[in-house]
């Protein structure tokens, strides 16, 4: 497809000249009939004949060299993704937001190049002309700072796009692109939103993109929006690995993990166990998807790592950890059932009575308490709101665990204004009775992480025992990063897991109480809190493990060092392992990064209604630039003007 500048078509009508002149050539003469010349005719006949052929050649070849010529001059731009995009000029600014999130590192098998590289290739091949005099502004994903740049070509050469194993937020880079246009208020404005449409980066149901809509709509002039899409689907063959914590045993420490591989049940992957002393490898069985990796050692802290044999993904490849002695940390609880809270107590009775009793109330009807010291959080009844939710949601983030229980009396949280305007945490769904007679069972479960996890004996807890008469199913605000640790027999989900930013909140479906269920067996219920106190407790000592992106060094000044490779790298921005004195950190990729699904062009569309949206569909394979036609044009015009010389030639002799 050929993009032209539409205030240059004019020049095309050069072309008509010859066809003009010839017919006004046409007028000059008249027909005078002479007898004599009647006998001539036939003899003339088709000698005219081959001379009218020639003639009409001639004309088609003056006229085809001037329209040649007309559109060398225009230089138009024919081919390129974005180059079709490109009728209309220069806008005054570009905002280009690139989506640097660790899933763009996917390698096209045809190309060679990540995502991303493909990306930036193909910025780099709009020409020149397409953007001149406009300022080209990057926001890119991870600090999501407005850079103006000098060319769209010196993207490929920045710091700000090179790769990292962190997560995009598409509403939040569209938020910080019209800050900066109502900021410096450019004039005619284009944002070319780079991405593999990963549908979690996307979050297409946030409400911020309401918010949005409006905005655009009220800016004049309204800014346009171009989507480059990448290919998000994963290679074929793609293994990917995950981690899943560390838990302390009495020989040593397992690491658990979670293992997507393509290969039969009945075959392994041999993947790499790095530690400080070395590399060797270490099968993994892919009978299963949740495993562990025991390493024998004492309490002193260290880091292991997991990396699988390259693939078209490498970023998906490593699992990093880290441990060491943690403090125990309070547990907070807050309930609004006497019982229950006395149960709780009495699982975590001091071995010495002088000792301090780490259990301590959460006032419901005062200011939220402060959780510089907890490492667990119990919450039954109502989900917190206001103050009191974000308190729990900044201990989350910050690497605490909470263990919510449904109220006595659940309802379904309804969709009221005050909802919206100050959401729970989380809600729960309607109780349900188990029929007269019979139970809800967990038939499977999480047996190497989790609150249900093996003892340290390896034995398995007995929690499919423990029969369930009433319960009550999570319902979470964010289901895209839920997983499910255990299930009841009839499929619902018994146990769910939410990672908030560094820490995790577990919910059960079901009261430890002899009206609703016997999970609260000494067998289950104690050793599920202390597992829970033990994994929160992490924050609080000199190993940490955290997702890369969210996690953020508490000093800018502090040179925290990778431990698992010799390079350099940007904690900020890239997993591994790092340490900074005698603090440890281990950071992974972001759960969501493992998605494979993708917003297709009507979904992205619906994100923004009204507003203009040019989608540019995902293509396989290496991406190709517009090409400027100018030089081929003029090798056509001289083309056609020899043509033209030689008929003409033959003509005169």
């Amino acid at each position: 497809m050929i993009a032209l500048q539409p205030a240059m078509i004019w020049g095309l009508g050069v072309a008509a000249l010859p066809i003009l002149i010839h017919l006004l050539n046409r007028l000059r003469y008249r027909t005078v009939r002479w007898g004599a010349m009647q006998f001539l005719r036939r003899v003339a006949r088709s000698a005219s004949r081959r001379s009218r052929w020639r003639h009409w050649l001639v004309l088609a070849c003056r006229t085809l060299a001037l329209a040649a010529l007309a559109l060398a001059m225009v230089r138009p731009l024919v081919g390129g993704r974005l180059g079709r995009l490109g009728r209309g000029g220069a806008p005054d600014a570009v905002i280009v937001l690139l989506d640097r999130s660790a899933s763009m590192e996917r390698i096209d098998g045809r190309s060679g190049q990540s995502l991303r590289e493909q990306a930036l290739a193909e910025l780099a091949a709009v020409p020149s002309e397409r953007v001149r005099g406009s300022r080209i502004v990057l926001i890119e994903s991870v600090f999501r700072t407005p850079r103006e740049v000098a060319a769209l070509s010196a993207l490929r050469h920045l710091v700000w796009t090179e790769q990292t194993d962190t997560a995009a937020d598409w509403p939040a880079l569209f938020d910080a692109a019209l800050d900066w246009i109502e900021r410096h208020r450019p004039g005619r404005t284009e944002i070319w939103a780079v991405s593999d449409a990963q549908t979690s980066n996307w979050r297409p149901a946030s409400l911020a993109w309401g918010d949005l809509g409006a905005r655009l709509a009220d800016m004049a002039p309204a800014p346009r929006i171009r989507a480059l899409l990448a290919d998000s689907a994963p290679p074929a063959a793609n293994r990917s690995i995950r981690a899943d914590g560390v838990r302390r045993l009495d020989d040593g420490v397992a690491l658990g993990y979670t293992l997507e591989a393509p290969e039969p049940r009945s075959e392994t992957v041999q993947a790499a166990l790095l530690t400080p002393s070395g590399r060797v490898l270490h099968p993994l069985p892919t009978d299963t998807r949740r495993g562990a990796v025991v390493l024998p050692g004492g309490d002193t802290a260290g880091w292991a790592g997991l990396q699988l044999p390259a693939d078209g993904y490498v970023g998906d490849n490593a699992a990093w950890y880290v441990f060491g002695p943690a403090p125990e940390g309070d547990v907070r609880v807050a309930t609004e059932n006497e019982t229950l809270r006395r149960r709780i107590r009495h699982s975590f009775l001091p071995a010495r009575a002088a000792d301090r009793h780490p259990v301590r109330l959460w006032p419901l009807d005062a200011e939220p308490p402060v959780l510089d010291g907890a490492a667990l959080v119990v919450w039954q009844g109502a989900p917190p709101r206001g103050a009191q939710a974000r308190a729990l949601d900044t201990f989350l983030r910050d690497g605490g665990v909470a263990l919510a229980l449904p109220p006595a009396e659940p309802a379904v949280l309804s969709e009221t204004a005050d909802a919206a305007n100050d959401p729970a945490l989380w809600a729960w769904a309607a109780m349900e009775r188990a029929p007269a007679g019979r139970a809800w069972r967990v038939a499977r479960w999480e047996r190497y992480a989790g609150p249900f996890a093996r003892t340290r004996d390896g034995d398995d807890v007995p929690v499919g025992e423990a029969a369930v008469r009433a319960r009550s199913l999570f319902a979470g605000r964010r289901a895209e990063a839920a997983y499910a640790m255990a299930h009841f027999d009839d499929g619902a989900v018994a146990v769910t897991r939410e990672n908030r930013g560094n820490g995790r909140l577990y919910a059960l479906a079901a009261l430890p109480s002899p009206e609703w269920s016997d999970l609260g067996d000494g067998r289950l219920w104690v050793p599920m809190l202390w597992r829970l106190r033990e994994e929160g407790g992490r924050r609080l000592g000199e190993a940490r493990m955290g997702v890369c992106g969210e996690w953020q060094p508490g000093s800018p000044d502090a040179l925290w060092e990778a431990a698992h490779t010799d390079e350099r790298l940007d904690p900020r921005i890239r997993a591994g392992v790092y340490r900074l004195g005698a603090r440890w950190m281990a950071l992974n990729r972001p759960e969501e990064e493992d998605d494979d699904s993708a917003l297709d062009a009507a979904t992205l569309r619906a994100l923004l209604p009204g507003v203009r949206l040019d989608v540019v569909a995902p293509v396989a394979g290496r991406l190709a630039g517009p090409t400027e036609m100018s030089g081929a044009l003029f090798l056509m015009a001289g083309l056609f003007l020899l043509a033209e010389a030689a008929l003409a030639l033959e003509r005169a002799s």
